[in-house]
């Protein structure tokens, strides 16, 4: 009598090895396939410049008409080159030792560039906004 009770044990015992088995495999093809689902799930779309930008706008301008915050904006990317190139220009001469003339207006304007007073630079006005 107890070998016909030992042999089904066994055979239930084999079948559990043998569903913990196929469960495991189960388990690791799920989780390869959420990890590949992960690296070629598809990016999400990108705006292009011209979107970002206009969005940008459109949020900054608030309630001024269209028609008239074109000049603001104009305005700031103007005053934001000159700056930058202010600043290049400033730069080169600190370089190649000439500090003392860094606040002549011809060592600009020789090469093009404009000269802009302390109040006037694009660093100064960023430093004033975020005082604030």
């Amino acid at each position: 009598m107890s070998t016909t009770i030992a042999k089904p044990r066994k055979r239930e015992m084999a079948k559990s090895k043998a569903i913990s088995k196929e469960s495991v495999i189960q388990d690791k093809t799920a989780a390869e396939q959420k990890v590949t689902t992960k690296k070629t799930a598809k990016p999400k779309k990108q705006k292009s410049i011209e979107e970002t930008l206009w969005d940008s706008a459109n949020k900054l301008r608030g309630s001024v008409e269209p028609s008239e915050y074109k000049h603001v904006v104009l305005s700031l990317i103007f005053l934001k080159f000159i700056s930058d190139t202010f600043e290049e220009r400033r730069q080169e001469l600190i370089d190649e030792g000439k500090e003392k003339y860094i606040d002549m207006v011809e060592f600009y304007t020789m090469k093009n560039v404009f000269y802009l007073p302390e109040e006037s630079r694009w660093s100064t006005i960023k430093k004033t906004r975020q005082a604030n």
